[in-house]
């Protein structure tokens, strides 16, 4: 292979893939803690992301988007399916490569700040991971923190100050500039923006937007509100129970989406009048146990369109349209 089809080849290689990925969680009991039955965390979740997208992953709480992402950090290792990064299989990753790995893959949390060290000064929390991997000597590192502050929006000279001196989304901001001082190709951004105020939400939506724009890096955006994350997303995966109900491009998802729990999600946003009537019906319900998922489609039991073979056999994953993929028997 020549170096020009090398450059094609990494420039069309997704720079991550997720391929049929399990990750059961086991219920233990008694006095000699046996196992009694399993949490279906995640079952079967595929997916990729290319260099330079924002990949968005909604649901309700407990569906499974966080436990997809301590996969790909690698905080857990994933027992079924295949994660690759950058080529390399996850799974096998050991010394160096799993440095490499720590290096390149980073996160945002929700909280600012409860993820930033209130005993540490803005300069030593960022300049902390680049001493962990050895990068840059010690004036390259101050002058680091002051590009990291720029980048963010914030003041190089507030380098000096603590984490309690910021408001929540400075110190939002501060989280984002950590998060990029290793370089990274991919962020996981798990709820980034659900603990700030309104107004600040697309301020810190925007910020990531540039960022993106100006380095070139991939997110893993992680949340609940399908509106916001559409919005700032290329493309979208809903998650139910454990399972990827509906991916597509951003635009045909809000437009024209096709799951009913898609349609429900949009439905209990608000309207953007509030004389307009509900277009799309809500969903009813508690959502299961997921230590015991439904027989067959998993939304069923919620389902306003269920069927008599939604409780015998579980939909197909299935690409109803170019680049837009549900799993639902109406299709």
């Amino acid at each position: 292979m020549t170096t020009a089809e090398r450059s094609t080849a990494a420039a069309t290689e997704p720079l991550l893939e997720v391929t049929n990925l399990v990750r059961h969680y086991p219920v233990k009991s008694g006095l000699l803690q046996r196992t009694v039955a399993h949490v279906h965390a995640i079952d079967g979740v595929s997916f990729s992301i290319a260099r330079g997208e924002t990949f968005g992953l909604v649901g309700e709480s407990g569906c499974g988007k966080t436990t997809t992402a301590r996969q790909v950090l690698l905080v857990e290792r994933p027992p079924e399916g295949m994660v690759t990064f950058a080529g390399r299989d996850l799974a096998t990753l050991k010394g160096r490569e799993l440095r490499r790995h720590r290096r390149d893959v980073q996160a945002v949390f929700q909280d600012p700040y409860s993820s930033l060290n209130p005993r540490m000064r803005v300069r030593d929390i960022l300049m902390e991971p680049m001493v962990v991997h050895g990068m840059y000597d010690r004036g390259r590192r101050r002058e680091r923190v002051g590009d990291l502050l720029r980048i963010v929006g914030l003041n190089p000279h507030s380098a000096d100050l603590y984490p309690h001196q910021f408001s929540g989304g400075q110190r939002q901001r501060v989280a984002i500039a950590r998060a990029l001082a290793l370089e990274p190709k991919l962020i996981v951004l798990d709820e980034p923006v659900s603990a700030l105020d309104v107004s600040i939400r697309a301020q810190v939506l925007n910020l990531l937007r540039d960022i993106q724009k100006n380095l070139g890096i991939s997110y893993l955006l992680i949340a609940h509100d399908l509106a916001s994350v559409a919005q700032a997303s290329h493309r979208v995966a809903v998650m139910y129970l454990g399972r990827m109900v509906e991916m597509a491009p951003s635009r045909p998802l809000v437009t024209e989406p096709l799951h009913p729990y898609t349609k429900g999600l949009f439905a209990a946003a608000l309207p953007p009048d509030p004389r307009l009537a509900r277009q799309l019906p809500a969903i009813q319900g508690e959502i299961p146990s997921p230590i015991n998922p439904p027989s067959g489609c998993r939304f069923r039991t919620r389902c306003p369109a269920v069927m008599d073979i939604c409780s015998q056999a579980a939909p197909v994953w299935k690409e109803v349209k170019p680049g837009h993929f549900v799993e639902c028997h109406l299709y």
